[in-house]
């Protein structure tokens, strides 16, 4: 897990294995994680037990951890849900409630199955994903999503005003997920193209917009980075947990580099396709201290040119694939 601050974007990027979804129906500020966002779209719903505050329930796809200890909520979460073991599977495309807006409609979904993660259209969970979450797609497979397209899915423009919002993105040869927190400034981040032009620059050619405003809130190692003022009750979250450290991202980093110091000499040269030495490794290094998977081998081959160009589509560079001052200086800051 790494978290940094980029073009006014609060970033939380993640290995696969350190990402998880729970559904626990609490107030946002309230939740018992250390590294955390808010997640789906959720509805209220009145309690039936006098004096006992109404609860939350998902309406769009949702596959998540079971967290809450609610007789209420797990007893709901029965009728309208599949729980598998500690999964409860939430199928909006197949729920019988004719309000649901998103009802048999194909809500644009993240999903890991197989610990691979991708967006698709869902008409149907399986059993067989880990995690799922619907959303606002901003952008597919590199290109801007259009406003007809959204409302095609059952979005209002409620869901896209300027205010604060969370979102979660996957870039072209990159295995890590991107979880971001943004405040827009226009009143439909889609029809401006504010949301397009900003994240297509950093590099996100799949991206979804979670639910945000009064529910939003980023938590990172215990601290909150970013959130509305409201303690909103929420149904899910997303939870980093900090397993897969930086420095073993590759085999090639030793065990005994404990404080992730580069121990190879900063290079002198443009280095590029064909390069060899040390000064190779100090880049292929530095690349996996950027959670950019890479072997250590201090050879400038196909795969580390493909981790350079990951690296400055991140940062906003020139994505020539090759590392000269000004890559190699980005890469000193780390």
């Amino acid at each position: 897990m790494r978290y940094y601050t980029q073009n006014n974007v609060k970033i939380i990027q993640c290995a696969v294995e350190e990402f998880s979804i729970q559904m626990n129906d609490s107030a946002k500020k309230n939740v018992n994680e250390s590294t955390y966002i808010n997640a789906g779209f959720f509805g209220w719903y009145k309690s039936s037990i006098k004096g006992k505050s109404d609860y939350t329930l998902p309406v769009c796809p949702l596959v998540a951890d079971f967290r809450t200890t609610d007789t209420e909520v797990i007893n709901a979460c029965k009728t309208r849900t599949k729980v598998i073991g500690n999964k409860a599977f939430y199928d909006c495309y197949n729920d019988d409630v004719s309000w649901n807006n998103y009802r048999k409609h194909k809500v644009t979904t993240f999903v890991i199955e197989n610990g691979k993660a991708r967006l698709e259209e869902n008409a149907g969970l399986k059993d067989s994903y880990q995690y799922a979450v619907g959303g606002v797609a901003l952008i597919r497979d590199g290109r801007k999503v259009t406003w007809d397209e959204i409302k095609a899915q059952g979005f209002g423009g409620d869901s896209l005003y300027a205010t604060m919002h969370n979102l979660i993105g996957l870039k072209t040869n990159d295995d890590s997920i991107y979880l971001l927190n943004w405040k827009s400034t226009t009143g439909n981040m889609v029809s401006s193209g504010e949301a397009y032009k900003k994240f297509s620059a950093m590099g996100f050619i799949n991206l979804l917009k979670l639910d945000g405003g009064g529910s939003c809130i980023m938590k990172e190692e215990g601290k909150i980075v970013a959130a509305t003022s409201e303690n909103r009750r929420v149904n899910n979250i997303i939870v980093v947990k900090n397993t897969v450290k930086q420095n073993n991202i590759t085999n090639n980093v030793t065990n005994n580099n404990t404080n992730n110091v580069n121990p190879y000499p900063v290079p002198a040269r443009t280095l590029k396709y064909g390069c060899k030495g040390n000064d190779v490794k100090w880049l292929q290094f530095q690349l996996c201290k950027a959670g950019i998977k890479t072997d250590i081998d201090g050879s400038f081959g196909n795969g580390t040119r493909t981790s350079v160009i990951t690296y400055q589509k991140r940062k906003g560079l020139d994505p020539d694939g090759s590392a000269g001052p000004i890559t190699r200086k980005s890469l000193q800051t780390l």
